[in-house]
């Protein structure tokens, strides 16, 4: 079972495979949830957790978390037909993007962080690694 967030549809589809209930069930405790847009953001969250957990309860399975972001694609289909791209086999495509994203800008001055990015100079530092 995956949690897939790609759009609503498929998050609410996952979650009731997970909890292996209706929608109906998930949509009626998430709008239990209180939605008030003067808590902060972690306290929304927090209502959330625990309204559907007061509901549905916890899933039967034993959940197993995978966590991507991708920074290293502008188009997300690009995992499908690719899949997850080393830093030396995306540089030349990242290379041409940001430098079509910086057209324009000054180029010269101080970079605050420039000792971080002064060690990840060898294009073969950085995963995915097996």
């Amino acid at each position: 079972m995956f949690l897939d967030c790609s759009t609503f549809d498929t998050a609410l589809s996952s979650i009731c495979e997970i909890f292996d209930v209706r929608e109906d069930i998930v949509l009626t405790a998430l709008s239990k949830a209180i939605n008030d847009e003067e808590k902060d953001i972690g306290v929304i969250l927090d209502d959330i957790y625990f309204s559907v957990i007061n509901e549905i309860g916890l899933p039967n399975n034993t959940l197993e978390v995978l966590w991507f972001h991708g920074t290293r694609v502008r188009d997300i289909n690009s995992f499908y037909e690719c899949g997850i791209l080393t830093k030396k086999e995306i540089y030349p495509k990242l290379y041409l993007l940001l430098k079509s994203l910086s057209d324009g800008l000054e180029t010269s001055g101080n970079y605050i962080n420039d000792s971080s990015v002064s060690a990840k100079f060898n294009i073969n530092d950085e995963g995915p690694y097996d």
